[in-house]
């Protein structure tokens, strides 16, 4: 498709809190009609979950574990499907998925 992502990826241990997010919502506000793709290794917090979910508005962002990581190294599902699936759940349901 012609979807443009500003992608921004966490290699750190602990899980990426909520600043990570607004950072890179912060990047997409200067990019109209961008989504963002957030990837870190070492999970997500809670609150950046919640705000990923609860405030689509801001910018919609989805996100890639580790797990989700290893699937697309292992051809085990296509880029393009998992950033649909993922997108799809984001607008329909509000709900952000991702694979630790």
């Amino acid at each position: 498709g012609y979807s443009h992502f500003i992608v921004s990826c966490k290699w750190e241990a602990n899980p990426a809190g909520a600043p990570y997010l607004d950072l890179l919502r912060a990047r997409m506000a200067k990019r109209p009609g961008t989504f963002g793709l957030l990837v870190s290794v070492g999970g997500f917090a809670k609150t950046l979950i919640h705000e990923a979910e609860s405030n689509t508005s801001l910018g919609l962002v989805v996100l890639f574990g580790k797990g989700d990581l290893e699937d697309l190294f292992d051809f085990d599902v296509k880029l393009e499907k998992l950033l649909k699936d993922k997108h799809t759940q984001l607008v329909r349901h509000r709900r952000v998925e991702f694979k630790d």
